[in-house]
């Protein structure tokens, strides 16, 4: 099954190098929120109005780190940079994110979710042909 590229959304890539060139300032947390709203219809400040980052099912964020990358997998998603290290945007987008995955938050949801299945399907599809070929 093909996952979900976080790191290939629209805004993700440049986010991140910006974080990984300058660290977390003002503008660039601004600039997830922001982030975050675009793909999930929320951000981590919309969680922290209406629920607990305590509640069990944000466990995720009680994982070490190759956990987390198996437990995003399983739910759909690739959390890292292509080269094994998670994005350093999931500081601010893995509460939206599963909220959105989950259906934790009432406006939670992810925004281009027709395009991805799409292209999931596609590259399931190339993936079942090819192991299929004479």
């Amino acid at each position: 099954m093909s996952l979900i590229c976080l790191r290939n959304e629209p805004g993700v890539g440049p986010l991140e190098w910006e974080v990984e060139q300058h660290g977390w300032r003002d503008d660039l947390i601004e600039s997830a929120h922001d982030l975050a709203d675009d793909l999930f219809g929320i951000c981590e400040l919309d969680i922290e109005l209406v629920m607990d980052l305590a509640d069990p099912r944000f466990e995720f964020q009680r994982l070490m780190r190759d956990e987390a990358d198996v437990y995003w997998a399983q739910l759909g998603w690739d959390v890292t940079d292509g080269e094994g290290k998670q994005l350093r945007v999931m500081e601010y987008l893995s509460g939206p994110l599963l909220c959105a995955v989950k259906r934790l938050h009432p406006a939670a949801r992810f925004t281009r979710a027709d395009e991805a299945w799409g292209a999931k399907l596609e590259a399931d599809a190339k993936q079942f042909n090819a192991g299929h070929r004479r």
